[in-house]
């Protein structure tokens, strides 16, 4: 029997806020998110859909839920997120995103940078809009 995600009234992060929501507000979270498997962080239904009911779609249990809240919680309140960085892109590689962006009608979106583990060097890096 699965024991229903714990949540206190001091949580920064809930499972019941919108991913986007709680990306928004911490966006350092996305990495604890994405090691637990939650890769709806980037998905474009995250603000319609709460961290419990993405992490349930994904084959969570509460109590990787409620483990990967306490984490989140812990590390926010305890400062140890790194905070967002600021990426230098030269000017042809903005004016190829830019070009990219109107190709794709994603004016005005962010730009993702990605690194993962895999491919021929040990990592793969991937970038989107």
């Amino acid at each position: 029997m699965q024991t229903k995600t714990i949540q206190k009234s001091s949580d920064l992060v809930r499972p019941d806020m919108t991913i986007g929501e709680a990306v928004s507000k911490y966006p350092q979270s996305a990495q604890i998110m994405l090691s637990y498997g939650l890769h709806c962080v980037g998905c474009h239904v995250n603000p319609y859909e709460t961290i419990e009911q993405g992490a349930m779609g994904h084959g969570m249990t509460h109590q990787d839920i409620n483990q990967m809240i306490i984490e989140i919680n812990k590390n926010i309140k305890e400062e140890k997120l790194n905070p967002v960085k600021i990426v230098n892109i030269s000017k042809q590689a903005a004016k190829r995103v830019l070009e990219l962006a109107k190709k794709q009608k994603k004016i005005g979106f962010g730009l993702r940078v990605m690194v993962t583990e895999g491919g021929c060097a040990g990592y793969s890096y991937g970038m989107s809009l």
